[in-house]
């Protein structure tokens, strides 16, 4: 699967509706700096905008997966209404995958836009498209970069990209085997 978690064909249980231990729900209007982190999972449940976009920043750090919540019923009608989402923050899912909740079966769903930045485990898809480029189902990406990240971060936010590393070892190794498949001597 080139998109990595989750296993192709695989979606959010209708269990993953309910609040378990650790879960955060979060959507709205953010005034100040925060971050908001989960032992479970992250919901984003509608959209999540800065007051003020010059001085306001939220960090979202899921252990498990951050989904763009997409409920949808046992008879595989959505649940929500209207179309667009725009969510403001620097989201981070340190195991798993930032992605929208049943993204293949509930439509156009119009726009995600990310004002922020997104780390993942493992890319997560928000929507299918067809061959002319529009969106089939689930929503189409707008994701834009916050360059207030690149010297800042939101409190207490983990540093992925600071943890430090050195080189302590480098080698010229010689290729196992050649253009055509088999193997060097």
């Amino acid at each position: 699967n080139p998109l990595g978690y989750p296993i192709s064909n695989q979606d959010a249980s209708s269990s993953a509706y309910g609040c378990q231990n650790g879960d955060v729900f979060v959507e709205g209007t953010m005034h100040g700096q925060l971050t908001v982190a989960a032992e479970n999972y992250v919901y984003i449940t509608g959209d999540l905008i800065y007051k003020n976009d010059s001085t306001d920043i939220l960090g979202l750090v899921g252990n498990n997966a951050v989904w763009v919540w997409n409920p949808m019923n046992r008879w595989g009608n959505k649940l929500l209404s209207g179309s667009n989402r725009e969510i403001d923050a620097a989201i981070i899912s340190v195991l798993h995958t930032f992605q929208v909740q049943n993204f293949r079966y509930t439509g156009n769903r119009g726009t995600l836009t990310v004002k922020g930045a997104i780390a993942q485990k493992f890319r997560g898809p928000v929507g299918t498209g067809y061959s002319d480029g529009t969106i089939a189902s689930g929503y189409a990406k707008d994701y834009n970069y916050d360059p207030r990240f690149r010297y800042t971060a939101p409190p207490k936010f983990l540093s992925p990209v600071t943890t430090t590393y050195g080189v302590t070892t480098w080698m010229d190794t010689p290729a196992a085997m050649n253009a055509d498949g088999s193997y060097r001597p």
